[in-house]
């Protein structure tokens, strides 16, 4: 194995400017991890990145693998759908059960506090970094990834029941703000980056909720 070619070795272009970036969004969360060249998916309809989550938990053994999955694109084109761009992960579930056992649990409740709505490529990238620092923070997110527009994604923050959709364009990442709307009051603000916590902290602790 030593001696064979290495992958990463191989990419079209395409294919390195999107695992590149990949790398980049990783780096940009601070999530730790490993370029494995030697990382295998036993399905062979994954194109692009495919991944392990390693457990460094003592009672798993060193290195165990908690899941794993991929991207794969053309897989529902396939088997007979629409072209649609697909990724997907198995755990597997009792060492999952024993990863989780030491973790804090929390009450889930009804709704999102936010729903990220970014507009754009660099909106995107910024959207992603958002996303995982509110979750950071305590709060229930989600955002769109599809690139979808503003009317479907903002349809997307009222079915998931969401307090705030969180409105991010060009303009927006210019000026290092974000646009806050409240879907309860209707009430829209202009928010600093460097606020946004402590505005979501400070609007929850009004009292008032979602009818």
């Amino acid at each position: 194995m030593k001696e064979a070619p290495k992958t990463l070795d191989y990419l079209s272009d395409e294919a390195k400017a999107y695992f590149d970036e990949v790398c980049a969004l990783l780096d940009d969360l601070e999530v730790d991890y490993v370029v494995d060249t030697n990382l295998v998916r036993g399905l062979d309809y994954y194109n692009h990145t495919v991944f392990e989550v390693i457990s460094s938990d003592p009672r798993l053994g060193n290195g165990a693998t908690l899941g794993g999955g991929g991207r794969y694109n053309g897989l529902v084109e396939e088997i007979g759908g629409p072209a649609m761009p697909g990724i997907g992960f198995a755990f597997g579930m009792e060492r999952l059960i024993i990863a989780l056992e030491q973790q804090d649990t929390q009450e889930e409740e009804d709704g999102l506090d936010v729903y990220v709505m970014p507009l754009g490529k660099e909106a995107k990238d910024l959207a992603v970094q958002i996303t995982a620092m509110l979750r950071a923070n305590g709060f229930s997110v989600d955002m769109d990834y599809l690139n979808r527009s503003f009317k479907a994604q903002f349809k997307s923050a009222i079915r998931q029941n969401a307090h705030f959709a969180l409105i991010l364009g060009e303009d927006e990442v210019k000026n290092e703000v974000v646009n806050m709307k409240c879907l309860h009051t209707k009430v829209q603000e202009t928010v600093k980056l460097e606020d946004l916590v402590a505005y979501i902290d400070q609007h929850e602790a009004g009292g008032h909720e979602h009818e």
